[in-house]
């Protein structure tokens, strides 16, 4: 058992390490200069080159790849460009919400799977039996973002709540996107 927990391990280091070299090599591939567009297309040279000498731009792109993994090791995630501000700070600000979605999510399909489940158990080779496992296998196969049905699915609560007046479509208005399938999914209360 640790043995084939620890060859898990091992199998997972490479993968981090691609998808973390995929990350940075993106930043560096993607068009555009990332200062030019955070200072303004009016920005003087100086204050360019002073802010990407304070972002470390300036360096060579392998000095730049060691300094992005000694960071990632030790939980510096580096600045965001646009929000002026640490990316692991704005992912432990978010977090609560993203945790709050997942739970919300989870619940819901707990809330519809172990019915169905019994369900089918109790009548296998029927229709119905049949029914649910195509679709529990659509849900399962299907990517959230294939088409766009799935923005309509992400903005249907905003617009129920928003239309029926009786809950906030939510609770976070300064964050983007403004909606929470999970706020609107609890009971409405007039106030």
């Amino acid at each position: 058992m640790l043995r084939q927990l620890l060859q898990r391990v091992l199998y997972t280091l490479p993968v981090i390490w691609l998808v973390v070299s995929l990350v940075f090599l993106l930043i560096h591939l993607v068009p555009g200069d990332p200062i030019q567009q955070m200072l303004g297309e009016g920005a003087p040279p100086a204050d360019i080159q002073a802010t990407r000498h304070a972002y470390g731009l300036d360096r060579p792109l392998g000095e730049q790849y060691i300094r992005y993994w000694k960071g990632v090791l030790h939980g510096d995630l580096g600045p965001s460009f646009r929000y002026n501000q640490t990316v692991t700070h704005l992912m432990a600000e978010r977090y609560p919400y993203t945790m709050e979605l997942t739970l919300a999510s989870l619940f819901i399909a707990i809330i519809l799977s172990f019915p169905a489940g019994v369900y089918s158990a109790q009548h296998p080779n029927r229709w119905e039996d049949r029914l649910i496992s195509v679709v529990s296998l659509f849900g399962l196969s299907f990517p959230n973002i294939a088409l766009p049905l799935s923005w309509v699915g992400c903005r249907f609560p905003v617009l129920a709540a928003s239309s029926i007046w009786c809950c906030p479509p939510s609770p976070w208005a300064d964050l983007w996107p403004p909606s929470s399938p999970a706020w609107c999914a609890r009971p409405c209360s007039k106030s």
